[in-house]
């Protein structure tokens, strides 16, 4: 979205906002700006209780702004985090590239910093990665795509996809083979 130092709708040739009002313009850069920040999980914590609480009081109101805005942020969140609902060749090469990601930062606070990285983060714990995929998609990803599923059944899809991931995690617990560790290679680039 970004050119150097302009965004796109700043070159009048790609501005797919051009016919719009001011106002329009101006909501409609809102609505982008709160989708965006809507992926940040510490809002997704924020936000949760109060969403599920109004799907499992069925008090969900599409008529209400603040509702839309709500459930638009979860839509954003799980969209967001939906790898772990993609078939299991996705969601393992995503988790793996992810996890290579989050080792380089665990370096950099083991190196640099001389913190203890987190788990996730921790090149000496990288053989737990199914065990805390197994959580990830228990404790954030199952609890929201099991929500919006109440909203609407086709997105059961979702759940259903994370749980069949999250058996193919649990068996590689089980397998004496891949209870050495699942290594995330140094060289998998993103």
């Amino acid at each position: 979205m970004v050119t150097g130092k302009r965004w796109l709708v700043q070159i009048p040739s790609h501005n797919i906002f051009s016919g719009l009002s001011p106002e329009n313009y101006s909501k409609v850069m809102q609505v982008l700006k709160h989708s965006i920040l809507a992926t940040d999980l510490s809002v997704y914590f924020q936000l949760r209780p109060r969403f599920f609480s109004l799907v499992e009081s069925r008090e969900y109101s599409w008529g209400l702004q603040e509702h839309r805005e709500l459930l638009r942020s979860m839509l954003m969140t799980a969209s967001d985090i939906a790898a772990s609902s993609k078939p299991w060749p996705v969601q393992q090469r995503v988790a793996r590239l992810v996890t290579a990601e989050f080792i380089v930062q665990g370096d950099k606070e083991r190196n640099e910093l001389n913190i203890q990285p987190q788990a996730l983060m921790d090149r000496e714990r990288q053989h737990e990665l199914p065990q805390l995929q197994i959580r990830w998609i228990s404790d954030i990803c199952l609890p929201l795509y099991n929500s919006i599923g109440q909203m609407n059944p086709k997105l059961n899809a979702m759940a259903e996809g994370a749980l069949s991931n999250m058996k193919s995690w649990a068996q590689m617990t089980s397998d004496p083979i891949n209870q050495k560790g699942v290594s995330v290679s140094d060289h998998e680039t993103i």
